[in-house]
């Protein structure tokens, strides 16, 4: 069906219709016309949401018009290749010009799909999300100043809220994204009132947005909004504009992220989002310990990595590759069941190097047989003979973390992790026996980008390890956290690399629960089927590839990522982590493949929307955590532009040094900060003439 058949469709059970501006006047078939509409009083027109607009202004309700016409609501849409109604929320410029299309397709079990498309391709053709306009825009330049603007988080609730009559935008990025500061432009200077989804997601997008927009905004909320509910829901249950009025002026002023009406929480970890063999074991396993599921999944993610090994690689593009190899750690205090949930995900793998270590007895059982048999041969029967091979011990799994050691095990298998209880003891190891000048560090932040491995060592050859696949995984309590960082204080990104899960304790009790056979028997059953996969170490027969429509989900959400770094709030001790984020989506989503796929190698989009999942998860806590780490909240950029905005707009090295940081920050360091905010056009310096001496260089927000 073409995008016009539903509005020609309708025009053509109308009479009297005539184009008027840029829709069409038509006789109104609906009840309240005893004698026909002689004068025409029914408007047609297309939505921003590409659907049909019926408004009659003698006052039939558009159910009326659609009975008289024996149409359906269903009608107004286009409809897919499939018959399902689909929306398309347009992109528009101050013309009105279509700039791209959000285009919605909800499916029969309430579940959508969305995707992109510009000059009728499914695609952006490049152009950034956040540089695309507000969804009604145009509205907001057409209408009253005086006016107050609802900001929403989607396109339906600004539809909805629209139908109410409220004026009503919303940023097409979603929560996910950051609108750029030209999206925001036609905001400046008007009421605005935002209502976010009713979650912290949406309450952090809306708060971040609260602080780049003069006036400060009000906030909309509706207390009883279901989880998630939005503006169309508040529609849905017969809510009116008056009543948005009151709800108004029953919030808050927003200042700051921390002035939201709610305080973030971390998110619980997405079982769905993993193979269902794995989501029974994890589930079982934390129901009958009675512990966080987080505490099994994320190194149970992590084992099934190692045991995939190089037998698999993702390719995003020619030239980037990721491996299955993550490092992970789970953060539980003292009694948190971290021990019991870590030996339940290590379980599977241990079966495996168990069954190795038998193999390996069996071989060296034949070697000594072959080698006594050599032995007894005489020099004339040994000539031409090489005494047999001792056999190699086939490793999945340590708990040695010396590079050393690591390197000897990689040298002859196709992936291996190291796991410790304690993770805090991996990291106080490092260069124990070179009196902390070694290289164990940097070799660690080597092998999690399987960058090439070479020991050198004193009397016996060097190990070279052209491809590791190292993963690591275990567990720290919150008070250890600080031995993941540098000793000398520099920021290596060493902590950057580790995915970080620390979940709500759960209250303990006892239960009768237990792992069932069934569940312990198909996960075990999983991991031997994934480490009898091929090495394809340096070879083309194991890369996955991303299906078409993973490629597009992947690129929009790559470009959602990298708009939250570009956000002038973003703390900067969070940017190597979220730098770290597309590495680590390829990772899981390769892992999560195979785990479900062992033998495909086209990735369809539901594996990386899963992924994606997930990485939300890890970015939840990795907040947590680097709260925990004692990271100020606002970093220096962030209190710069604070102290700007409530000094007029500028301030001055003097201000930033006594009244700012109160001399706990170098000069040098808060000019480089300064010059890093002119460099993002956030800030330009100004020359302020003062009485009777060399002129006083400013800082002002652009």
């Amino acid at each position: 069906m073409s995008r016009e058949e539903p509005l020609y469709r309708v025009l053509g059970l109308l009479e009297g219709v005539k184009k008027s501006g840029s829709g069409f006047k038509a006789r109104c078939p609906g009840p309240l016309h005893k004698h026909a509409d002689k004068d025409p009083s029914l408007s047609v027109s297309t939505g921003y949401d590409g659907r049909v607009l019926l408004k009659c202004f003698v006052g039939c309700t558009a159910e009326d018009i659609l009975s008289a016409l024996g149409l359906s609501y269903g009608d107004l849409f286009e409809r897919s290749a499939t018959g399902l109604p689909i929306r398309r929320f347009r992109a528009m410029d101050s013309n009105g010009s279509v700039v791209a299309e959000h285009v919605r397709e909800d499916q029969p079990d309430g579940d959508k799909h969305m995707w992109w498309e510009k000059n009728g391709k499914k695609s952006l053709d490049g152009t950034p999300l956040n540089t695309l306009p507000l969804y009604r825009v145009p509205e907001v330049y057409l209408s009253d100043p005086s006016v107050p603007v609802v900001v929403c988080e989607g396109e339906k609730a600004a539809e909805a809220l629209a139908e109410l009559g409220v004026l009503a935008v919303s940023p097409m990025t979603g929560s996910q994204g950051n609108p750029s500061d030209d999206v925001l432009e036609p905001l400046q200077g008007r009421e605005v009132w935002l209502w976010p989804d009713n979650d912290d997601p949406g309450r952090k997008f809306m708060a971040g947005i609260a602080q780049r927009i003069y006036p400060t905004p009000k906030w909309i909320v509706w207390p009883e909004a279901p989880l998630k509910g939005d503006g169309a829901d508040y529609v849905t249950a017969g809510g009116t504009c008056e009543g948005i009025h009151a709800l108004v002026e029953s919030c808050p002023v927003v200042s700051s992220i921390e002035d939201s009406p709610r305080e973030e929480e971390i998110e619980a970890f997405p079982l769905e989002t993993l193979p269902r063999v794995l989501w029974r074991y994890v589930e079982e396993s934390s129901r009958a310990l009675v512990a966080p599921p987080d505490l099994v999944a994320v190194p149970l993610l992590t084992l099934a990595g190692a045991v995939i090994g190089n037998a698999r690689q993702v390719e995003v593009k020619r030239g980037w590759r990721e491996g299955p190899n993550l490092y992970s750690a789970v953060i539980t205090a003292p009694g948190g069941k971290k021990t019991p949930s870590g030996a339940a995900a290590k379980r599977p793998i241990y079966r495996v190097q168990d069954r190795l270590k038998r193999e390996h007895d069996d071989a060296m059982l034949r070697y000594r047989e072959e080698m006594a048999e050599w032995e007894a041969l005489s020099k004339v029967g040994r000539a031409g003979q090489h005494p047999p091979e001792p056999p190699k011990f086939g490793h999945v799994v340590t708990t040695d973390a010396t590079t050393e050691a690591i390197a000897s095990m990689l040298q002859h298998c196709k992936g291996l992790v190291l796991e410790r209880d304690e993770l805090a003891g991996w990291t106080r190891s490092m260069d124990q026996y070179r009196g902390g000048k070694g290289a164990d560090r940097q070799h660690f932040l080597s092998m999690w980008s399987r960058g090439a491995l070479k020991v050198d060592r004193k009397g016996a050859p060097p190990i070279f390890v052209p491809h590791p696949c190292l993963s690591v995984t275990g567990g720290i309590q919150p008070d250890m956290l600080s031995e993941l960082i540098d000793s000398s204080g520099r920021e290596d990104g060493f902590i950057d690399r580790i995915l970080l899960s620390y979940p709500e304790e759960v209250a303990d009790h006892w239960t009768e629960d237990e792992v069932s056979f069934e569940s312990l028997t198909e996960v075990e059953a999983l991991f031997e089927t994934l480490f009898s996969l091929p090495n394809e170490t340096g070879g083309e027969g194991g890369t996955v590839l991303l299906s078409q429509e993973a490629k597009a989900l992947w690129r929009e959400w790559y470009e959602a990522n990298a708009d939250e770094q570009q956000a002038w709030d973003f703390p900067s001790h969070l940017r190597g982590v979220w730098a770290k984020m597309p590495s680590q989506l390829l990772r899981i989503a390769l892992i999560l493949h195979v785990t479900t796929y062992p033998d495909a190698l086209l990735m369809p989009p539901d594996i990386l929307a899963a992924a994606i999942k997930l990485v939300s998860y890890f970015k939840s806590h990795a907040q947590r955590v680097y709260d925990c780490l004692g990271t100020v909240r606002h970093d220096k950029g962030t209190r710069i532009l604070g102290a700007a905005k409530a000094n007029g707009g500028r301030v001055s090295m003097w201000d930033l040094m006594d009244n700012v940081f109160q001399r706990n920050e170098k000069s040098a360091d808060i000019r480089a900060e300064l010059n890093r905010l002119v460099e993002r056009g956030l800030m330009k310096p100004e020359k302020v003439a003062e009485t009777g001496g060399r002129p006083r260089e400013d800082w002002v927000l652009v």
